[in-house]
This record gives structure tokens, C-alpha cells and sequence, in this order.
């Protein structure tokens, strides 16, 4: 016999039964809690229904004819309540009314007696003395009974244990889950018979067999093994599986118990089960083949293996769990994968060499894999079943549903970490959901539910959530209960562990970003959603994370030692600073070594890389692993050969190519990072050359240069035009045509605007002049500040300002520029020669505004 495997994700095996054990969920989506069971029993039954919406409705009322109805089903005389509609000895009970039959028969058994005018009143709600008179007539006990009504039949009720978990007030109506309570309680409760006549004549009753082995003819049928379900074995319906024991007729079942899923149980586990008579003849025939209960006699646990030590089987949930006593030739039979054959943990194999007896893929063995243990007598583990699956997706990797289409059927997702999307085309293939822990069709899988799908040839069993999390990232931790040693916990108002693979965007994107777990700290503060797998691990998560990218150009990186084998990286900036910037960890490490950049020293030999980067950087300013070579609409190792000032245009690669103001030219032809310079093109458009250079450059989304790397030109000489400071004083139009007027170290003039942004009245300016008199103005907000004057030294150059008016603000030293302009707005004042100001001298609280150049010195100074 193979040992399938069946993937079932409840801690523990014991389903509902006969016997009153809970049951895991309702067909009826109003009914919960304790109320499960009895609603769930009697409707396999077929004693009490729910309605046509699907619902049960346990808090509505219900009638003396619908409970006479629930009394003679309970008997088991549902045909015999057929036979005899007709006329009652009721006056209000009609030939022709629903219940004639039921109340026919229930009259016939003495259940019901009416009332003293001779009417029944079928549609008054019955109450709670009614329905239990009723069930303890049905049950035998009248003739038991002492004192008058309704106390008699409310005592003895309560002694049957039929009050269970009812508050009863006698004349009240009952609701239908107060009935199902009563009526559940009925079916295990031994009736009182007639066991036998004496000699003289006189009856004697005792307690004999329960209403349900009596009438409803149910069978008991213990220690059947379970060994075939609907996933593993292909002749078999979703509500099938088999079975071998004593006292079975056939081995192909139809499971009706309520909660219980055919693909739930356990080939190799042995149960007790209750089978329909139908015939009521006391022993089951090959037709007779309904399960309605089921309860596990194996002790059955399941979970994910953390590790094998000390010869236990330790889970991530932190219980620990026994092998076998192992000799020569005995020991725990594990089988991996639906083997058919059992590796047998004997002496002579170690715990730590099992992951050498995985049959499947290498390397994989039980660390991490799901697992379902059935023990002995001893709490040993006697046998278990192993799966990982090699398909779409094992234990450790969840997918995400990105589209469905019911009509093939197909499901679109993709793992979390890339936007590849797999198809899973279903279509003449068995399929088994589980949707948040309740089994269900497969066209309710939606977009954006995380799978987990396991394959045993043509049948599949997916295991499928819909559950989020929202809420504040408090923080993230390593380690902690996740099902990877690599990863850990999310802490957010409950802890939630992270998948072995799981993936993260910014605020609403796609789910194609690969996340290591130190990644998750980014989003700390802010937050999230969490989309979470069957087994409560997170698997993607969304929201505002403080990881920043920006274009650098690439130049050398070099071991600092730090946590292991930390790494610098020395980029050039766009503005045209050089900045080092460290690793934000391992996986950063890796990543910058594996994008062709150079390690120092830099050297004529060794140049820099001058490739362009996405680096990309944490809220501590480290980079990390999602640092990438830039290949969107960039162009490495072209020609450069044109320069037309005149129409606006390079040649790159041999195509003419737009540039405007804002295009930046980065000098880079130097092994030294820090010769480079940044020109804009009003700068660069005089350059003059001869023959051609190299370089590598980066397009707009409209095809226009944005920046360009030049990395060689020998015939390159570039000629900058001066850039200039001063202060805006005015800005005039003629036509299309804007012109500013600045004022610089006290002369006035105005100019044509070429590009850049026009500033307001007063504010000082960084701006250059080209061969035709435009103006250029440069953005130089980075270099620009405003604050509060703390104290000032004209001879050493230097000012000190703070943030705040009363100086407690952090102080700032900054050197001034020995020909540093100095305006004052109340009139217009120039005071560009610092060393005459004599007003402006330890003024402390004046509030300024400070532009400085790009060696850091205070070029302009506006005094508010």
C-alpha cells in the first residue's frame, strides 16, 4: 500500500464525532462556537435544515409543527411521517398542511397530546417546557416522571442532561439553536425500554441503546485505518476517501462528517467511525457507504521541523517530539514525498545525516519541511510523512495571486522577489482549496491571495489566504519563530513571523522586490500591510520605506572591516561631490562586489568603474543590496564625437541627440575621482575637440540627455563659462522672452534667460553668462541657507549662525569668501565690501540668508 502523504494544517487531528467534540467550522455561515457541533450533526442527519440563503438562523423562533417534524426525524420515522399525511385529530391541523404526517406519527408515538380544546396550534412558537416535554417522550422516560407539568418534565429533562448549556425559563419560546441544542443532547442519551415481562405479568424498562444506535440506526465501527484520500488517489471524489477495518463492507466512503474534509485526514491513522444503516438491519452492506462522524484514534501532529537533535524532532512552534527507540532494523519510518518506500531511522542513522535520506531535491532533507507525525503508545514518533514540494512553490516559498481565470481554470501568480508570473493551468487536474482554514471551491481564489500549492501528479492541494495585517511597524527582529533561521519576526500589534522568501514594495507597488529581513527595518516607524500565508508568516509587505535611490557614477569600493567584511563605496554625485558610503550588510556586500566595480586604490592602472548606479540607501544613509548598475535608458561605452552649440545637440553613439540647460556633462576622463568636474550645458556648449571620445550617458522618459559620463577624450577642452554670485533684484518679460536683472558686487544689469528656474525678488543667485548675454540660472538650493546670525569675524572670515532667534539652536561655523557680497533688504543697501560694514559687525539675532559656493565658502550674504 503507498503512504501518501496528505498535507493538513491543524495542530492537531481530533474531529468531530458523535460523542459531542467540537468540530473546526459550519456549512452555515451565522452559526460559530459551541453551537457548531449540534447544528452540524443534525443536519447531516437531516434532522434539522437551513434555509434556502444558505444561513441557519439560530436566534429565530420555531414552531410546535416544525419541532414535532424535528421529533419524528429524530426517531428516525421521516418515511413513515410521508405515509400518513392526511387527516389529524386536530382541528386547527388541515389534511392538506405540511406537517399532517409528522404530527400524525407524533401523536401515534405519543410525542405530542395537544390541548384540552382539541386544537395543536401548529404555527405558536414552541416553548422551552414544550420542546423538552416532547424530546423526553420520544426518549421513553413519561412514565418516570413525578410531580405535575411542567416542573415533572423540566427535572427529568435536566437529569437526561438534555439542558446542556441552556438556560431554560419553561414558558418561553425556544430558538432553533436552543433546539438543536436539546435534540443533540437527545441523540447520545440511552433510551428507557422494556427490557422484559415477569411472570406475573409485569413490565420491567431499564436504560437500553442512545436514540441515535436505536432509531437513526447509526453504526459504530472502530480502529479503521485510513488508506487512500482524495489528493493522492485519482479514482476518488472530493467527499471520498478509503478505508480498511473489521466490519466494513467496502472500502470507498462518502465523508459527510460535519468540519471534517476527505483530503483532512491521514492515510495511516486509525479512526473511529459512524456509518448510516440504511437498511437497519444492524450490519452495513457494500452500499451503505456514508460516513457521518469520524474521530481520530492516532495521536497526529503536525508543523514545521525546525531541527533533528537528541534524537527529537523539534518543531518551530518549540515542542519537541520523540523518535523511536531505534535498533538495528527498527526505528521511525519516515516517507519522504509520497515514497513508497519508508527510510527507517535505525542506529545506524545519525539525526544529523537524515537530510542525506531525502529522496527529491538535493540538499533540502527535513530542516524546514512540513510534517506530519503519528505517534505510538509511548509518545514516539511511529511513522511520519515529509513533504516539501520541488513544483510551484515548496513550504518555504509562497506565491501571490496576480489574476485568475475561472473559465480554464488558470491562476496567474508570481513569488514574492520577482515579477516573473508562472501560470497554473488546472484544467482536467484535480484541485483542492483551503481558504483560510475552511475548505472551499477554487473560484474563490482572488487576486492577491498568497498560495501555497502542492502537486502529486494531476491533483493539486492549495492552501490559500486572504489575511492581512495593517498597522505600525514598531520594529523588526532576526531570528524569532519564522520557518527560516535567516529571518525573523515583524513587530506590529502582534508579532509576525517572515517567510524563507518573502518580498516588499514602496507604497503600493508589485511585490517584485526581493527582500532580505534586515530590509524590513526601513518601513520601522511607518505603516504597513502585510500580506500573510496560510501558516500566519509574512510574505509581502507594503508601505512607506525609508530607502532613497539616486544616480551616482560609480567609482571604487574597498573592505572596512565592521560587522565581518563590511564595504565603502566611493561614488561621484551629480552636484559634483565625492561621497563614501558604507554597506548596509551582507547582502549589500555581495551585491556591490558582483556589479564589475573596481577595488582600491585607485591608481593610472586601476581606474574608477564610471559606471552609472541606482544606489540605493537606508534611513542611516548605508547602501544596500538593492544598489543595481542603472540600465533604464542608459547607454554605456558610446561614441562621443559632436558638440553643436548652435542647434542644442551631441552626438552619442552616432545619433544626434537633444540636450537643454539642465543636460549635465560629468568630466570623468580621470583615474582620480576627485579631479571630476560637473558642467552644465551653457558651460559645456563652448568646449572645443577634435576626433572623438567615449562615454556613458542616461536619456529622459521624452528621449532628451539627461546627464553624460565622459570617461575618455583626449582632444576634449572644455571651456566653462565663470560662474558668477550676486542677488536678484528683478525680473521683466518682452514677448516670450524673460530677462532677469541682478546686481553683483554693486553693479546693476540685466540679462535674457537662457534656462533655469526664476528665483524671487532679493534672493541671492549662482548663475553664469554665456557668449550671447543669457543668463543661466544655477540651482544651487543645496548651498543655501537661512538663519540667525550668532557672531561674525571679518578678519578671520567666519560666521557663526544658528537655527533659532535667541542663538540656542545648533551653532554652524561657516568661512566667508574674501569677496563675499553683503545686501540689505530695507533699503537696498550694498555692503559689498565686508570690511567697511561697520553696522553689520557682532549684530547678533540678525536673520540671513547664506549662499555658498561649491568649495563651501560663504559667497553671498542677504540680511532680512
Amino acid at each position: 500500500m503507498k503512504r501518501s502523504l496528505v498535507v493538513v494544517l491543524t495542530i492537531a487531528i481530533l474531529l468531530f464525532a458523535f460523542a459531542g467534540l467540537a468540530v473546526a467550522e459550519s456549512r452555515f455561515p451565522d452559526v460559530s462556537g459551541s453551537l457548531a457541533n449540534p447544528v452540524e450533526r443534525l443536519a447531516n442527519l437531516e434532522i434539522l435544515q437551513g434555509y434556502p440563503d444558505g444561513t441557519f438562523r439560530p436566534d429565530g423562533s420555531i414552531t410546535r409543527a416544525e419541532f414535532a417534524a424535528v421529533a419524528v426525524r429524530a426517531l428516525g420515522l421521516d418515511i413513515a411521517a410521508e405515509a400518513s399525511k392526511g387527516m389529524t385529530k386536530f382541528s386547527d391541523v388541515s389534511a392538506s398542511h405540511w406537517a399532517s404526517g409528522f404530527i400524525n406519527v407524533a401523536t401515534q408515538q405519543g410525542i405530542i397530546v395537544g390541548y384540552p380544546d382539541g386544537t395543536f396550534k401548529p404555527e405558536a412558537n414552541v416553548t422551552h417546557a414544550e420542546a423538552l416535554a416532547m424530546i423526553v417522550r420520544l426518549l421513553g422516560y413519561e412514565n418516570t416522571l413525578v410531580g405535575a407539568w411542567p416542573t415533572n418534565y423540566l427535572v427529568k429533562a435536566a437529569q437526561l442532561g438534555l439542558t446542556r448549556n441552556v438556560s431554560i425559563v419553561a414558558n418561553s419560546p425556544a430558538t432553533r439553536g436552543q433546539v438543536a441544542i436539546f435534540t443533540n443532547n437527545a441523540l447520545d442519551t440511552p433510551m428507557w425500554e422494556l427490557s422484559e415481562t415477569d411472570r406475573d405479568g409485569r413490565q420491567v424498562f431499564r436504560e437500553g441503546g442512545t436514540l441515535l444506535e436505536r432509531s437513526l440506526r447509526v453504526i459504530k465501527v472502530t480502529e479503521v485505518e485510513v488508506t487512500g484520500v482524495p489528493y493522492a488517489d485519482d479514482s476518488l471524489k472530493a467527499n471520498e476517501a478509503r478505508f480498511a477495518g473489521d466490519g466494513l463492507a467496502t472500502s470507498k466512503f462518502v465523508v459527510r462528517a460535519a468540519g471534517v474534509n476527505a483530503n483532512d485526514l491521514v492515510v495511516g491513522a486509525s479512526y473511529d467511525v459512524w456509518v448510516r444503516d440504511d437498511n437497519r438491519d444492524g450490519t452495513l452492506q457494500a452500499s451503505e457507504n456514508t460516513i457521518l462522524a469520524i474521530e481520530s484514534r492516532s495521536t497526529i501532529v503536525t508543523g514545521f521541523v525546525k531541527e533533528v537533535k537528541d534524537g527529537r524532532i523539534e518543531l518551530k512552534d518549540g515542542t519537541r517530539h520523540l523518535l523511536k527507540t531505534r535498533t538495528a532494523s527498527a526505528g521511525t519510518n519516515l516517507y519522504f514525498n509520497n515514497s513508497d518506500t519508508a527510510v527507517v531511522v535505525t542506529t545506524s542513522v545519525a539525526d544529523n545525516d537524515l537530510d542525506a535520506h531525502f529522496t527529491g531535491t538535493a540538499n533540502v532533507g527535513l530542516k524546514n519541511a512540513y510534517i506530519q507525525m503519528i505517534k505510538d503508545t509511548n509518545n514516539r514518533i511511529e511513522v511520519a510523512y515529509v513533504y516539501q514540494n520541488t513544483g510551484y512553490g515548496n513550504v518555504n516559498t509562497s506565491v501571490i495571486v496576480s489574476s485568475m481565470n475561472y473559465s480554464k481554470p488558470e491562476i496567474s501568480f508570481n513569488r514574492p522577489g520577482t515579477d516573473v508570473v508562472t501560470r497554473l493551468n488546472l484544467e482536467d487536474k484535480k484541485a483542492y482549496v483551503k481558504l483560510d482554514g475552511k475548505w472551499v471551491d477554487l473560484e474563490k481564489i482572488e487576486k492577491g491571495h498568497v498560495l501555497n500549492i502542492y502537486q502529486n501528479g494531476d491533483a493539486y492541494l492549495i492552501f490559500a489566504s486572504s489575511e492581512t495585517v495593517e498597522g505600525n511597524l514598531v520594529r523588526s527582529q532576526s531570528g524569532g519563530i519564522g520557518p527560516s533561521p535567516g529571518m525573523g519576526t515583524l513587530v506590529l500589534d502582534k508579532n509576525v513571523p517572515v517567510a524563507h522568501r518573502a518580498g516588499y514594495s514602496k507604497e503600493g507597488g508589485s511585490p517584485s522586490t526581493a527582500a532580505n529581513f534586515a530590509d524590513f527595518a526601513d518601513f520601522a516607524g511607518n505603516n504597513v500591510k502585510v500580506w500573510l500565508n496560510f501558516f500566519g508568516q509574512a510574505v509581502f509587505v507594503d508601505g512607506k520605506r525609508d530607502v532613497s535611490t539616486t544616480d551616482v557614477i560609480a567609482g571604487h569600493w574597498r573592505n572596512v572591516g565592521g560587522f565581518g567584511n563590511e564595504r565603502e563605496v566611493r561614488v561621484f554625485t551629480l552636484a559634483g561631490d565625492v561621497v563614501t558610503y558604507k554597506s548596509k550588510n551582507n547582502d549589500a556586500v555581495t551585491k556591490i562586489g558582483a556589479l564589475g566595480i573596481p577595488e582600491a586604490p585607485a591608481t593610472s592602472t586601476n581606474p574608477p568603474s564610471k559606471r552609472i548606479l541606482d544606489l540605493a540607501l537606508d534611513s542611516d544613509g548605508k547602501f544596500t543590496a538593492e544598489t543595481a548598475l542603472q540600465t533604464s535608458r542608459v547607454t554605456n561605452d558610446a561614441n562621443f564625437t559632436v558638440i553643436d552649440k548652435d542647434n542644442n545637440r551631441v552626438t552619442l553613439g552616432d545619433t544626434s541627440r537633444r540636450v537643454t540647460a539642465d543636460t549635465k556633462f560629468i568630466d570623468a576622463r580621470s583615474w582620480d575621482i576627485t579631479d571630476w568636474e560637473v558642467y552644465s550645458w551653457t558651460e559645456f556648449r563652448n568646449s572645443t575637440y577634435s576626433g572623438s571620445g567615449t562615454a556613458n550617458f542616461k536619456l529622459t522618459s521624452t528621449g532628451v540627455v539627461d546627464y553624460v559620463v565622459i570617461t575618455a577624450w583626449a582632444g576634449l577642452n572644455i571651456q566653462a563659462s565663470d560662474v558668477q554670485y550676486g542677488i536678484k533684484t528683478a525680473n521683466s518679460k518682452a514677448g516670450t522672452k524673460d530677462y532677469i536683472t541682478v546686481k553683483v558686487s554693486g553693479q546693476t544689469a540685466t540679462y535674457e534667460l537662457d534656462s533655469g528656474t526664476i528665483p524671487s525678488n532679493n534672493v541671492p543667485i549662482e548663475f553664469t553668462i554665456s557668449s550671447s548675454d543669457k543668463i543661466t540660472i544655477r540651482d544651487a538650493s543645496a548651498r543655501t541657507v537661512t538663519g540667525y546670525v550668532y557672531t561674525i569675524d571679518r578678519n578671520a572670515l567666519q560666521l557663526v549662525y544658528t537655527s533659532d532667534i535667541e542663538g540656542e539652536g545648533a551653532q554652524v561655523i561657516v568661512a566667508l569668501h574674501e569677496d563675499v557680497q553683503v545686501y540689505k533688504d530695507s533699503d537696498v543697501k550694498d555692503l559689498y565690501d565686508i570690511n567697511a560694514r561697520d553696522e553689520f559687525e557682532n549684530q547678533a539675532g540678525t536673520r540671513v540668508t547664506l549662499l555658498w559656493d561649491t568649495d563651501n565658502l560663504v559667497r553671498v550674504i542677504r540680511i532680512h
